[in-house]
């Protein structure tokens, strides 16, 4: 027909109040499914940094003593561990927080051995790594993240002096590293150090102590293993401790719970509204179908086709929803653009397929709830239609 648009722009125009009720009912939900999917795709990215700073193989051992009776974990327990399991690829670590007022950053300090890159696999974006070596010889030679090269203006063997620290740089990471003392909490600045395990710093252990670790990281693939290492270990070295193994799933556990949980309630709420708009478009051109039969058989008996009065309906729907689902993707992104910046508590992205989701199940939603009255609207015959208001 040629004046589709015109007879378009007259159906929807006629019924304002209805029409703004189903616009208000899809927007409120396309708004609150962008928010939805925002703060998932926020929660999602969150989990991924978090296993790629701790990597998804990688395993903590910790030494927990609820007596308060003074039991450390020291070079035996690495030694213990790798003859429980052969071939084992672990290392102890003692982890410290080095501050730079200068430049307002916080400085991770990571002493391990040689086998920290075998464990977490980390890029090296210039220089070598740590090797067994450096470690033997307690060299004063440090691998640094690219954040704090950049920061410090540092190159491969330049020299890091911190008045607590003085060591020749021999490698450039550009990766982040997680912050081992904390795992499931605050990761690490990007800014951080790795130093031979050997090398004497009573500031990061108990001076009279320098064999103490904080922990054990070791790489361990198959979680049996890892639960078969910790009844190894608990058994060996019995007494009031208690061994704990962090791993990937349980890093993420907590994470991934929320997610499912935004899932349910949130989305039960979002599907709700949409489908409320549906619901609501439906019953209009139900209704709008018995009111306009006068108008629908004087379509038909002046040549319009069955698939005239389709379209027509159908594109009322369509419209309505399409046109909700965009206001309210709209609505939605400025939300979250002005809103207050949380990462840590309320992760928030924002991206073109955040966007475009919404408004594309609100048309298939407007689609779907319109099919049926348009084709009732379709299929009345003009004389039955002129019939009812003859």
């Amino acid at each position: 027909m040629t004046t589709f648009g015109k007879d378009l722009g007259e159906s929807l125009l006629t019924r304002p109040m209805t029409s703004g009720l189903i616009l208000v009912a899809v927007a409120v939900g396309a708004a609150s499914a962008t928010l939805l999917l925002s703060l998932l795709a926020g929660l999602e990215s969150s989990v991924q940094a978090r296993l790629k700073s701790f990597g998804s193989d990688t395993v903590l051992l910790t030494l927990q003593d609820p007596t308060g009776s003074g039991v450390a974990m020291t070079r035996n327990h690495l030694r213990l561990a790798t003859a429980l399991q052969p071939g084992l690829i672990a290392t102890g670590y003692r982890s410290h927080l080095l501050k730079d007022p200068i430049r307002g950053i916080s400085i991770q300090v990571l002493s391990a051995n040689a086998s920290l890159p075998r464990i977490l696999e980390r890029p090296l974006q210039d220089g070598r790594w740590l090797d067994a070596q450096d470690i033997e010889q307690a060299q004063p030679h440090a691998l640094v993240s690219a954040i704090l090269a950049d920061a410090w203006s540092l190159h491969v063997g330049d020299t890091l002096t911190h008045p607590a620290l003085t060591v020749q740089v021999v490698g450039i990471s550009d990766s982040t590293l997680m912050n081992p003392s904390s795992p499931a909490g605050t990761q690490s600045s990007g800014a951080w150090i790795w130093i031979p395990d050997t090398l004497p710093t009573a500031w990061m252990t108990s001076p009279d102590d320098p064999h103490r670790f904080d922990g054990l990281l070791a790489r361990i693939s198959d979680p049996d293993d890892v639960r078969a290492l910790v009844r190894q270990l608990q058994q060996a070295t019995g007494g009031p401790a208690i061994w704990t193994a962090t791993t990937a799933d349980v890093l993420v556990r907590g994470e991934r719970a929320m997610m499912k949980t935004v899932r349910i309630a949130y989305g039960s709420v979002v599907l709700l509204c949409l489908l409320l708009g549906g619901v609501a478009l439906s019953s209009l051109l139900l209704v709008s179908t018995r009111q306009r039969r006068q108008e629908i058989g004087f379509r038909r008996a002046i040549g319009a086709t069955q698939w005239d009065i389709f379209s027509l309906f159908l594109a009322e729907g369509i419209v309505l929803t399409g046109l909700g689902g965009l206001i309210g993707s709209g609505i939605g992104a400025l939300l979250i653009l002005f809103a207050p910046p949380a990462p840590a508590l309320l992760p928030l992205i924002l991206n073109a397929k955040i966007l475009l989701m919404p408004i594309t199940v609100c048309l298939l939603i407007g689609l779907l709830f319109t099919w049926q009255p348009a084709r009732t609207a379709a299929t009345l015959s003009p004389a039955d239609a002129l019939r009812v208001d003859g």
